[in-house]
């Protein structure tokens, strides 16, 4: 429940990571018991009730169906512009969660007898009618993938019908799918596009971990630096995700990581002809669902759906592993037991310290704006040991820094989450610190970059036609600014109604000008 439901704003996430949290410490503390408990009996190994385990993923599937259904009917408000998101972030969190508990709910009502099985019988219904309305397009895709693995399975009609049939729906979904929110398949065509030419430089072993999010949005960069009348201008957007597990391990782990996914994939096809059973077929089904949610979104983002991965994987490969652990000496598996007690137990302790850095990260973020900066930067500069690693307090401390008018400090911090993270907002930042440097041409550079990583923005520029203002090159500021005014927009705000106004004027008053120095601003128009 856990895993689905646990949000807390006591975390600057305040949804994906207490999930992650809740759900590893639960994995702890419940790998200690069992490994405590199999030391004393291992036949307890046998006795896993799997009845109970089908209905906690029914009810949990359940309760969050409803929860979404209750969503678009404004019942249940969602806390953000999303109709139904359930107890996520977005839709994609909802639905794929939905998605990767929904052969476990079928399996369910086949186990179940009598009234319990009517009971059940609604479930996938109900979730089904919730994804449909989340309006996740790789939810709806990866639920007609189920349907139809089980329609191909246990429906009685010929093989022939099977595979006429089933092949004409699924080209009649995907192609409703691209048009329900066209742009927003063309916008994931220009990040797939951008993500393989990153390949050309790692493709065997790629980036590494956390290799797409240092490096992807340099690529974005560079494609619009290279097109720019390209008809992905205004689809472009901040990019943190590929939109493809695949091709996300593709960059992070080049062809050797999509090769062991492959030998894993191909082991759990092995087992589950090996040991066939009626859990084993919704086992793999799960796999295939979410495989196929895969495809076109990030499921294996959010908690739940690895909790259901792993409880598939068990079922599969339980049989064959009993075989292999069946012919250890006990000596052994009793070491083994010692050691992952002990290395469970240090993950405890890591996990105690990453929350008290986390909740204290997000006790410190509602210090932002206040006059006791020292406080603050204090007590930042002490999490930094815990959280040095992830960009987001990264940027967030550069930021801090900023306000504060430490500079130099800002500049290191920044520098070190750009390591770690291509991002717009970053490039911004680094442009601000810069300026405040007197390092004023490095600065446009970081406005530039960022405006080639998002060309429809109209910031980056805007920030430009200051710094030339300031090094009072009128001639090159005003360039830029005739390219705001022609800018076409994308999404109207005050914001960018000031910003034309202002370049309106700046160019009404410097017609007169003669052009000062030369600045290279050929690659904006």
């Amino acid at each position: 429940m856990g895993a689905m439901f646990f949000s807390s704003f006591h975390f600057v996430d305040s949804q994906i990571v207490p999930k992650w949290i809740i759900t590893i410490a639960g994995i702890i503390l419940l790998s200690i018991y069992l490994i405590i408990i199999i030391s004393v009996n291992p036949v307890i190994t046998h006795k896993i009730p799997q009845r109970h385990i089908l209905r906690l993923i029914s009810i949990t599937i359940l309760f969050q169906s409803l929860y979404g259904i209750l969503q678009y009917f404004n019942i249940c408000a969602p806390t953000n512009a999303f109709p139904v998101m359930g107890s996520f972030d977005n839709p994609a969190g909802f639905a794929a969660s939905l998605c990767a508990g929904l052969p476990f709910c079928i399996l369910g009502i086949i186990e179940a007898k009598g009234k319990m099985r009517w009971v059940l019988g609604f479930i996938p219904l109900l979730t089904t009618i919730a994804v449909l309305l989340s309006e996740s397009r790789s939810g709806i895709f990866s639920t007609l993938i189920l349907f139809i693995c089980l329609g191909i399975r246990y429906l009685r009609i010929s093989d022939k019908i099977k595979w006429v049939t089933f092949p004409i729906i699924l080209i009649i979904a995907i192609t409703s799918l691209y048009y329900l929110k066209k742009d927003s398949a063309l916008g994931r065509l220009l990040v797939w596009e951008c993500s393989i030419s990153m390949l050309k430089s790692n493709l065997l072993t790629g980036y590494g971990t956390g290799g797409f999010e240092a490096n992807y949005m340099d690529y974005q960069a560079n494609y619009f630096k290279n097109n720019p009348q390209s008809s992905y201008t205004m689809l472009a957007d901040n990019i943190q995700y590929p939109f493809c597990e695949y091709l996300r391990i593709l960059v992070d782990y080049g062809l050797i990581g999509l090769l062991l996914l492959g030998g894993w994939i191909a082991y759990l096809v092995f087992c589950f002809y090996k040991y066939p059973s009626k859990n084993g077929v919704f086992a793999l089904l799960c796999w295939i669902t979410i495989g196929s949610f895969s495809l076109f979104s990030y499921p294996l983002m959010y908690p739940f759906v690895w909790l259901v991965l792993f409880y598939s994987t068990f079922i599969l490969v339980k049989n064959h592993v009993y075989l292999i652990t069946k012919k250890i000496p006990v000596k052994w598996l009793k070491i083994g037991a010692l050691l992952s007690l002990f290395f469970l137990s240090l993950s405890g302790i890591k996990l105690y310290e990453r929350v008290k850095a986390e909740i204290e990260w997000a006790h410190l973020a509602k210090f932002s704006y206040s006059e006791d900066k020292k406080y603050v930067l204090s007590q930042y500069n002490k999490i930094e040991k815990e959280l040095g690693k992830d960009r987001y307090f990264l940027y967030n401390y550069a930021a801090e820094l900023y306000q504060a008018g430490l500079y130099g400090e800002s500049l290191v911090t920044a520098e070190k989450c750009r390591t770690l993270w291509a991002d717009y907002d970053l490039e911004i930042l680094l442009g601000q610190i810069k300026e405040e440097l007197n390092q004023n041409e490095k600065a446009v550079n970081h406005y530039r970059t960022a405006s080639y990583m998002c060309p429809n923005r109209f910031m980056p520029l805007y920030h430009i036609v200051l710094v030339l203002n300031k090094l009072e090159k009128n001639e090159e500021a005003q360039r830029v600014a005739k390219i705001i005014m022609d800018k076409p927009i994308k999404i109207p705000s005050s914001t960018i109604d000031q910003i034309k106004k202002e370049m309106n004027q700046l160019l009404i008053q410097s017609q007169s000008r003669k052009p000062s120095s030369p600045f290279l601003m050929d690659n904006f128009l």
